[in-house]
């Protein structure tokens, strides 16, 4: 990191202001790289984002976070991203020991391949990995819900 100080007092304030305009502009970066995964997140798992945003400040919407590039607003997002990808880990692993127990049981009933295919968009995720899941609301509760209903 550069130190303002060793400048020359000519040099100073240009080498400062370019400093902190760059730190910025990295922060703002890293700030709608979290906020897009939050987003890609929230579309898999059929959460709503303005409501996850909410969870993190009440008070904040999409527009007082794009203002707000504090170190602190990039740690609560990354902790938000953390918690998110923990859920879809945990959905995926109960997705797929619904597909396989279906799986067993069809082959136990012998169940005729068209009944099967209703079940397909569940049962295809079985040997997914977390990163192969990107669908809109493939992991919502709701989806998850009724597959167990079906």
């Amino acid at each position: 990191m550069h130190n303002c100080q060793s400048e020359k007092p000519l040099h100073m304030e240009t080498t400062c202001g370019s400093l902190l305009s760059e730190m910025q502009s990295d922060r703002l970066k890293l700030l709608v790289e979290h906020l897009t995964a939050i987003n890609s997140l929230c579309v898999v798992l059929g959460v709503d984002y303005k409501q996850t945003i909410a969870e993190i400040d009440p008070n904040m919407d999409d527009s007082r976070v794009l203002k707000n590039i504090s170190k602190d607003m990039i740690f609560k997002l990354s902790a938000m991203i953390k918690r998110l990808e923990e859920l879809k880990k945990q959905r995926l692993l109960r997705l797929q020991d619904i597909a396989t127990t279906l799986i067993e049981l069809w082959n136990l009933m012998d169940t005729p391949a068209d009944e099967q295919q209703k079940f397909h968009d569940f049962t295809r995720h079985i040997a997914a990995s977390e990163n192969e899941i990107n669908e809109h609301n493939v992991q919502s509760a709701d989806s998850l819900q009724h597959l167990w209903k079906k």
